[in-house]
């Protein structure tokens, strides 16, 4: 992939268009995530690729 900046061109991969960011481990009873979180961090994810893919 290449992304372009004020005028100039890099190579890159899809990693770069993400800053950091912290990853939650939910542990149940049961050993299942619950929907929820599993909702939250996707929607998370998605936000942080259109927030790069913005700049």
């Amino acid at each position: 992939m290449t992304i372009v900046e004020d005028g100039n061109a890099r190579q890159a991969h899809l990693t770069d268009l993400i800053g950091p960011c912290f990853t939650t481990l939910h542990f149940s009873d049961d050993g299942h995530v619950l929907g929820r979180w599993q909702a939250t961090a996707a929607a998370d994810v998605a936000a942080a690729i259109h927030s790069a893919l913005q700049k």
